[in-house]
């Protein structure tokens, strides 16, 4: 089954009408977790990185990942970025 859409008026089935409403955010039940290879790599250099998305919510999501590989901080590294 489909997750609900929710709109800026919803209206609610079985339910007389209402005063007031209280929506509660819930973490979501989505995993993700990212892999990679122990060791420095080269700049410019292919490194292979796997992300594993599990989805553990009773509904499909749809989703787009937009990551950004930076540098460890190193203070022992002196050299310029």
């Amino acid at each position: 089954m489909p997750p609900p859409v929710y709109h800026a008026v919803t209206r609610l089935e079985h339910v007389d009408e209402l005063s007031a409403v209280k929506v509660l955010a819930r973490q979501p039940r989505v995993k993700v977790t990212a892999r990679h290879a122990a060791g420095p790599a080269m700049l410019d250099e292919w490194y292979p990185i796997s992300v594993v998305v599990d989805n553990q919510e009773d509904f499909a999501v749809h989703a787009v990942i937009d990551a950004e590989v930076k540098p460890p901080i190193d203070t022992k590294c002196k050299c310029e970025p």
